[in-house]
């Protein structure tokens, strides 16, 4: 099978199952208590996740300690809460473990 066949049927497969949903869409209320517990599965999942990277990170970042990785997750979350603005906690963040980092290693 070449490579324009099997893109082909990729693209088929997810384009399918996409229209399904799209069609489903109209007739699912995004208070129901099912959509309700799917967002908070997807919720704990994304913090499952960060926990992870922070705790037992890979790569460059498990070369830093975790004190540092945990204070500057710290501040990050100190700005989100003042600003309530994702980005900028999330910046704060990064350049605090680099800061941190580049201070105490």
């Amino acid at each position: 099978m070449n490579a324009t066949a099997m893109i082909f049927l990729a693209a088929a497969a997810t384009y399918f199952w996409r229209a399904i949903g799209a069609a489903a869409a109209g007739n699912i209320r995004a208070s129901s208590p099912v959509l309700r517990a799917a967002s908070c599965i997807a919720y704990a999942m994304v913090a499952a996740l960060i926990v992870r990277m922070i705790v037992f990170p890979a790569g460059a970042t498990s070369e830093i300690p975790l004190a540092l990785r945990l204070c500057s997750v710290a501040a990050g979350l100190a700005v989100f809460a003042f600003r309530r603005n994702v980005a900028a906690g999330a910046w704060t963040a990064a350049i605090a473990v680099v800061a941190l980092n580049s201070a105490f290693a």
